[in-house]
């Protein structure tokens, strides 16, 4: 859940089902930023947070506990449950999500705290670079001026 939506444990642990726009959806009223935050449900999850078992009803560390002992199983020995949410980052900067649109996902309160991922925006940077002398060509060229 965590990967599929940018939240923090204790978010995902506070977080409500709701439908926005029509989609599952998760409420989560109290943020670290102290705005209320919903953020739309991954099809991969919608119908873990439809569920009646929705939220997990788990300790915070238990959970962490149980996530990290996953990672380890599969080879993931330096992560830890926060690093999901910086790979939701990095996954919606590679697929070409602008930078302010990840920010707003994450519900981050300053823009400052978004750009610690914008060195992870490689395909765009390339792209940028490749443009780096090539001529526009202008569908609408400058009239030539007459003599007077």
């Amino acid at each position: 859940v965590a990967f599929y939506t940018g939240l923090r444990r204790g978010e995902i642990l506070r977080s409500k089902y709701v439908l926005a726009s029509g989609q599952a959806a998760l409420l989560i009223d109290d943020t670290k930023n102290g705005k209320p935050h919903i953020i739309p449900a991954h099809p991969r999850i919608a119908h873990l947070v439809r569920s009646a078992a929705w939220p997990p009803q788990v300790h915070r560390d238990t959970l962490s506990h149980k996530v990290i002992a996953a990672m380890r199983k599969l080879g993931m020995t330096d992560t830890v449950f926060h690093s999901a949410r910086h790979s939701a980052a990095t996954e919606m900067l590679n697929a070409g999500v602008d930078l302010n649109t990840v920010g707003e996902v994450l519900n981050h309160k300053s823009v400052a705290s978004t750009k610690v991922y914008a060195h992870l925006a490689t395909s765009k940077l390339a792209a940028a670079v490749q443009n780096i002398g090539k001529k526009v060509k202008n569908s609408h060229p400058h009239p030539t001026a007459k003599a007077a």
